[in-house]
């Protein structure tokens, strides 16, 4: 059931185009990535706007095709990705810092894992790896290598982490690979069709508080739930 509708197709306040990657502080406000805006909005729980931040260019503060958003302690990490790199900014929207520019080519997706670093998922244009960056943006290693065999990437869309470390990624190989939280591979599920436990193009990963993964299954025009990874 419907409860709420927020925003429509156009450039003002509280309109989108292309709108990507969302995210809740923990104040409950909604970040939205307004992709081909080039611009962060901020709502509060009832979708009343707030700011915007961000703005066309490849300068400080500034983000160029924006995908997806991250929420950690009173900062916001945005995959900034025709620029290839992380762009940081504060809940009210100041900028902070930016990085990566040396190790990403075009970060799609951020998350923070327990250890209290964030991890980016770097899609295309030869990485096909997950880096991992200090929260303040010092590099700290990757792994993931381009490849159809378990283990490999191919365009990693999107990441989540859990309690437990466990790292989950969508990719181009039509599948969820899970890695332990200093990125060895342990197991993968899907496969490329339409029968349920199949993708075609998974894309968004999101965890339910009891555990369960759910993945947005693109080209199948459904999501799945998954209760046991």
């Amino acid at each position: 059931m419907l409860v709420r509708k927020i925003g429509s197709g156009g450039s003002n306040n509280s309109q989108f185009s292309y709108p990507h990657g969302v995210a809740f502080d923990n104040y409950n406000h909604l970040y939205v990535v307004d992709t081909s805006n080039h611009r962060v909005q901020k709502f509060d729980v009832n979708g009343n706007y707030l700011l915007q931040f961000g703005g066309h260019g490849s300068g400080d503060g500034q983000l160029w095709y924006p995908y997806c958003i991250t929420t950690h302690t009173g900062r916001v990490y945005v995959a900034d990705y025709s620029n290839h790199r992380i762009s940081v900014f504060q809940y009210n929207g100041q900028f902070c810092i930016s990085f990566g520019s040396d190790q990403l080519r075009g970060p799609y997706d951020v998350a923070v894992n327990v250890n209290n670093q964030l991890l980016v998922a770097d899609s295309i244009r030869s990485n096909h790896c997950i880096v991992t960056f200090s929260l303040d943006g010092h590099y700290v290693g990757k792994f993931g290598t381009q490849g159809s065999n378990r283990g490999e990437l191919n365009s990693p869309y999107s990441l989540a982490t859990d309690v437990n470390g466990f790292i989950l990624v969508s990719d181009g190989n039509h599948r969820v690979s899970v890695f332990d939280h200093v990125g060895n591979f342990i197991h993968c599920f899907g496969s490329k069709g339409s029968a349920n436990g199949q993708f075609s193009c998974p894309g968004y990963i999101a965890l339910s508080p009891n555990g369960s993964i759910y993945v947005s299954d693109h080209y199948n025009k459904r999501i799945q739930i998954f209760t046991n990874y």
